[in-house]
């Protein structure tokens, strides 16, 4: 009797060591950067540590820059980039009374998606794209502005103050 109790205790004592083991390694994962649209993505990581740098955080700064659009003299200003607070990767692009936002899609693009906005008091749909070449601090947004069967196409081009 005594060597089955002495079994039995030996058996439970192994289990009761490997469901351990097994939580100890489990909880062991290897900590990082987890978002996939930031620029220090580490596909290995399990955990994320807090350490992301989203894809938007290069493009935000001022940009002295020029908006150019179809039957219109240029217009030089400054291009405000900012967050916008509906997501980590919407930006807000702000060049004097024209105020936009767009989504940035890969580490130097974003898209433009249709939206209405208020621009010199009458309201507009505003699309397109742009992309940052962060090497060389410039920025080009391509756009159209629509109102009603009026398009106009326009772009900004700037480089970062």
């Amino acid at each position: 009797m005594k060597s089955f109790e002495l079994k039995s205790a030996k058996t439970m004592f192994m289990a009761l060591a490997l469901i351990l083991s097994v939580g100890l390694f489990s909880s062991c994962k290897t900590e990082g950067c987890t978002d996939p649209m930031s620029d220090n993505y580490d596909p290995e990581a399990q955990k994320d540590d807090g350490s992301c740098i989203p894809w938007s955080d290069k493009f935000i700064g001022t940009y002295a820059a020029e908006r150019s659009c179809t039957g219109e003299v240029p217009q030089n200003g400054n291009l405000v980039v900012t967050r916008s607070s509906t997501g980590e990767q919407v930006l807000l692009f702000t060049f004097d009374d024209l105020n936009f936002t767009g989504e940035v899609v890969t580490t130097s693009s974003v898209i433009i998606n249709n939206q209405t906005i208020n621009y010199q008091g009458q309201e507009v749909n505003v699309s397109g794209t742009g992309s940052l070449d962060d090497d060389k601090g410039e920025i080009t947004l391509d756009f159209t502005v629509s109102a009603g069967v009026i398009n106009s196409v326009c772009d900004i081009t700037g480089t970062r103050l």
